[in-house]
């Protein structure tokens, strides 16, 4: 599996992140880790993307989210993403989840089993770069939270983000 970084994690700094309770129900056997990259399937078919952030403060594994545990998911927010270095990113492009290779793309693999829109891209990322800037879930082919008249009031919301929610969406 691969992993993100948070942007400014060493400050903590949440205000700009749309943060939700998530529940594991992946399988029996599959757990997910701190900045693992998902695909959360919603209801309608779509996929959100999310970057895991904590596992049950009361599980003894701390950063894990085991089947049927829940824990911390981000939704919205900036995140450095492991990326291809047989493509660069281009600043306000999408950018795109390969699940099988666990790694961000310039390339619409949206059609394939397993790969969503991650975001929009927010700083240009060249061949070699190992790591692509990218504010999950933004820009035109990304999946958008809710309709697009609620849009506005999630955004002004996010700043009450760190209050729990729950979630019908599932990994897959």
């Amino acid at each position: 599996m691969s992993t993100a970084l948070l942007e400014g994690t060493a400050n903590q700094n949440f205000s700009d992140a749309t943060l939700l309770k998530w529940t594991n129900d992946t399988g029996a056997d599959v757990s997910v880790t701190n900045g693992e990259i998902l695909g959360l399937k919603s209801d309608s078919g779509n996929r959100v993307a999310a970057m895991v952030l904590s596992g049950d403060a009361s599980n003894a594994d701390n950063g894990v989210i085991a089947n049927g545990e829940s824990g911390m998911v981000m939704i919205r927010g900036r995140i450095w993403a492991q990326k291809s270095i047989t493509v660069s990113q281009t600043q306000c492009h999408t950018c795109y989840w390969d699940a099988s290779e666990n790694e961000a793309t310039s390339v619409a693999v949206a059609a394939v089993h397993g790969d969503f829109a991650l975001g929009m891209v927010t700083e240009d990322a060249s061949t070699t770069a190992h790591k692509v800037v990218v504010d999950l879930n933004e820009g035109p082919n990304a999946y958008a939270m809710g309709s697009s008249s609620s849009s506005s009031s999630s955004s002004s919301s996010s700043s009450s983000s760190s209050s729990s929610s729950s979630s019908s969406l599932s990994a897959t």
